[in-house]
């Protein structure tokens, strides 16, 4: 038995070969000298090469499919004609002008110019410019057009797709892709190169912390960012609006509310509208010495004022509406209230001179104070129970005017108004 005859001794060892010890790269099956690896048409020994890849053999005289337009554009190469045609080169409407070049590539005239059209197509909008070359083939009849065939309202210098008179770079960057990627805010000018401010909020790029942000909307720490939707610190001192006091005012205090203004440094907030002393604002908002709301003892000196003018007008009206009350106590009375405004009032001024605690402490005593609560208590739920009239309070203001003149005169003493506090029993009011 006979070994077959290698018909490929070059072929590599590992290759995969036939019963004729080829492998296919060394096959030729139409014998045109074209193996079939490298033969767009294997099977027929006329054609062996097709360019455009459009399917249809390069050699026009030979076997079929002949390619009847060899240069077809790789764009169209897959969706020719019987022919091997692309659409640019076919010709629709036979006038002789291929689809590439044609303007009016449905008009089946022989009597066309160079683009394909006849003379009433040439300039279907009367300008005097032939379609060839007009930029603006839709002008309105009697406009004045330039070289292009463009009125000033139609003009785009920079043929970015906006006409000039929307453009704010009309002869900027010639021929751009003009999106939202590249043109943000739509005004013409290109954001990489030409536009200094991409989202037209009137901050300049280099500034805003969202250069393509929103153009419009609040925007209280003028960071770029709109309030609403993209900026999470609106006043811009650090703190979160989730957890900022006051979230449209920068602030630094950081004691009793965070992220509110603070003007003496000390850490508690200065008062508003919605927060007072009451809830812990500082006293003294220009004074970082006095601290938080409290005067002496922590009482807030708000409330101490209250309390003082509320023991001497309830006191006083209650007392003068009793009718076995003698006229002499009621001004004993009476006097002692306008004594404990008096000492309220230089407590005061004393507290915002900053004087050392130690020495308003002096001025009312923690026994005092027992007592001023005590009775402001008790004042308190006679006037809730309508003690007091009209006439009561005429009464007050007449003697009112006395002690006044008590006050003036020296007719009661320190040492009296201590011993009056002090006996609760007295002060039965």
């Amino acid at each position: 038995m006979h070994a077959n005859l290698d018909e490929c001794p070059e072929t590599g060892t590992v290759a995969q070969i036939d019963s004729n010890g080829c492998s296919s790269n060394q096959l030729d099956a139409d014998g045109d000298g074209v193996n079939n690896d490298d033969d767009p048409f294997p099977n027929d020994s006329t054609q062996t090469a097709d360019a455009d890849d459009d399917g249809f053999g390069d050699n026009p005289d030979g076997g079929e499919p002949a390619d009847q337009c060899p240069g077809t554009d790789q764009n169209e190469s897959g969706d020719v004609d019987d022919y091997g045609c692309g659409y640019s080169q076919q010709d629709l409407d036979e006038d002789g002008i291929g689809n590439g070049i044609d303007l009016c590539p449905y008009s089946p005239s022989t009597d066309v110019g160079e683009f394909g059209c006849t003379s009433s197509q040439r300039d279907p909008d009367s300008d005097l410019i032939e379609l060839s070359a007009d930029l603006c083939p839709g002008t309105a009849p009697e406009m004045e057009v330039d070289a292009d065939g463009c009125s000033d309202a139609q003009r785009d210098s920079d043929e970015d797709g906006l006409v000039d008179a929307e453009d704010d770079c009309p002869t900027g960057a010639q021929r751009w892709t003009r999106d939202s990627s590249t043109d943000h805010d739509d005004d013409g000018c290109r954001d990489s190169d030409e536009d200094s401010d991409d989202d037209n909020d009137g901050l300049m790029d280099m500034l805003d912390t969202c250069p393509k942000g929103a153009s419009s909307g609040s925007d209280i720490d003028v960071d770029g960012c709109k309030d609403e939707g993209e900026d999470f610190d609106d006043d811009g001192d650090g703190i979160a609006d989730t957890q900022d006091g006051c979230p449209t005012l920068s602030g630094t205090s950081n004691k009793d509310r965070h992220g509110c203004p603070d003007s003496d440094g000390d850490g508690y907030s200065d008062p508003d509208d919605n927060w007072g002393i009451e809830q812990g604002a500082d006293y003294d908002s220009l004074n970082a010495e006095v601290f938080a709301d409290s005067g002496p003892l922590g009482v807030n000196l708000d409330l101490l004022a209250l309390i003082l003018t509320a023991v001497a007008a309830i006191g006083g009206v209650i007392f003068a509406s009793r009718a076995k009350s003698s006229k002499k106590r009621r001004m004993t009375t009476m006097m002692t209230a306008m004594s404990l405004i008096h000492d309220a009032l230089e407590l005061t001024d004393y507290f915002e001179s900053t004087v050392e605690l130690a020495a308003v402490e002096e001025k009312i005593t923690s026994p005092m104070m027992d007592v001023l609560k005590k009775q402001y208590r008790r004042r308190m739920r006679a006037l809730e129970d309508g003690v007091i009239t009209p006439a009561e309070q005429a009464v007050l203001s007449s003697e009112m005017t006395d002690i006044k003149k008590a006050l003036a005169d020296g007719s009661i003493s320190k040492e009296e108004l201590a011993n009056l506090l002090e006996d609760d029993t007295e002060l039965d009011w």
